[in-house]
């Protein structure tokens, strides 16, 4: 029967998504910029909200890093989750540190223990993304094993091939908003074949075969589940995983194992 037919295929949708323990690597609080419809959820409303999309936990970011500036979606972020769910962490917005400005920054003392990662904006913020400028907050990054994450919008790819050859221990994320980044597709993959740092994450890799290119031509290794909560509803980039042509090993990865091995490698001390 077609009805019985949908449920069965509704089930074992469910049932996938369950078994794959999702982290996402792009979850935003506050209001969000160029997106009037996007609804603007407190920390809580979101964690309630990504567990019932079998969610459990991932990386958080603040609009107020962009729209006001980074020590104000900091402090965000600090005030959102510092005493609540552990599997949830934050993602800082970076600046160069000179000159010397007040407030939480990354790349001045030891990390915040829920601290995961540092997203720049260069050219909303009006600054060269080039080793002289940023090279000794990218090696504070290194010491500490905190990735780089960065918008495609946001950046040259020269810049990013420079950076990453530069720091070879130095995750750096390449995030696929605010546009479709198919028309980089051409430059993104050779740059991730040189670069053994760089990752990319899932959230609008849209494109017939682009997931499963990736894999098959890099493996899974570099690729991190995002869904860029609330712009997106995630159940978009969980089916793109679930419908992917690709192995149950390497569908576990994207999902939430490469994520993991990134935190793991994270410490909060001055080693």
């Amino acid at each position: 029967m077609p009805h019985q037919k949908g449920i069965d295929l509704f089930d074992d949708y469910a049932r996938r998504r369950a078994e794959l323990h999702f982290l996402d690597c792009s979850v935003w609080l506050g209001e969000a910029a160029g997106f009037p419809l996007a609804t603007a959820y407190d920390f809580e409303e979101m964690r309630g909200y990504m567990h019932s999309c079998t969610i459990s936990g991932g990386l958080i970011s603040h609009w107020a890093g962009l729209t006001l500036s980074p020590q104000h979606g900091n402090w965000a972020l600090l005030d959102a989750i510092s005493t609540t769910h552990k599997n949830w962490h934050m993602v800082f917005t970076g600046l160069p540190l000179y000159p010397a400005d007040e407030g939480p920054l990354p790349g001045r003392s030891t990390p915040h223990e829920r601290l995961a990662a540092v997203r720049l904006f260069p050219k909303s913020h009006s600054y060269a993304l080039a080793e002289w400028v940023i090279g000794s907050l990218l090696e504070w990054q290194e010491l500490h094993g905190l990735p780089l994450f960065l918008w495609h919008t946001e950046i040259e790819w020269n810049d990013v091939y420079n950076l990453a050859e530069k720091h070879p221990r130095l995750p750096i994320v390449v995030e696929t908003q605010c546009e479709k980044i198919l028309y980089h597709m051409r430059t993104l993959l050779p740059l991730m074949r040189d670069c053994d740092n760089l990752y990319v994450e899932t959230s609008n890799l849209t494109g017939q075969g682009y997931l499963e290119q990736i894999v098959g031509d890099l493996g899974a290794n570099r690729i991190l589940f995002g869904s860029f909560f609330p712009v997106n509803d995630p159940a978009v980039s969980m089916g793109m995983l679930l419908d992917a042509d690709i192995g149950k090993h390497e569908r576990s990865l994207i999902a939430s194992g490469n994520l993991l091995r990134l935190l793991e490698g994270i410490t909060h001390d001055n080693r």
